[in-house]
């Protein structure tokens, strides 16, 4: 989603996404839900949702576990500064991988692996990074668990 969509607030956001997104939501839409975004069924379309990949768990947990609009335009915002959600989520699983080989459990090796990889965002921006990928379904496409 461009920034300039981002900063006009949810409702854009909400247009922005259903006009662009991709066929991982044929059969869903997203709408603005009390200041969440949420992922429904649309009624209209046929239903073949399915998001095997990292890049789509992510838009799936976003529109599905009713995010508030300021952790997505964090997490956003830190993708973007990553060089995309792509390359934050490889960051992110090299560092988790690196914790769990010392031993750590599956969440205090994404909290550390996130602290390292994102060393340079605000804690608030990584709090709101790990909580996003502590998703089960991010979880399980990005960090295979």
């Amino acid at each position: 989603m461009p920034e300039s969509v981002a900063n006009q607030g949810i409702d854009s956001g909400v247009d922005w996404l259903n006009k662009n997104k991709t066929e991982d939501y044929e059969g869903y839409k997203f709408i603005a839900k009390n200041g969440n975004i949420q992922l429904v069924q649309d009624k209209n379309g046929i239903s073949t949702y399915g998001a095997g990949a990292c890049v789509a768990a992510v838009g799936a947990a976003i529109a599905q576990n009713a995010i508030p609009w300021a952790k997505i335009l964090k997490v956003k915002k830190a993708a973007k500064a990553a060089g995309g959600i792509q390359k934050l989520a490889g960051k992110i699983s090299t560092a988790y991988k690196y914790q769990r080989i010392l031993g750590k459990s599956k969440s205090a090796a994404l909290g550390s692996g996130a602290k390292v990889a994102m060393k340079a965002f605000p804690e608030t921006t990584r709090k709101a990074v790990v909580e996003f990928f502590s998703l089960g379904a991010v979880g399980s496409a990005c960090f295979g668990w």
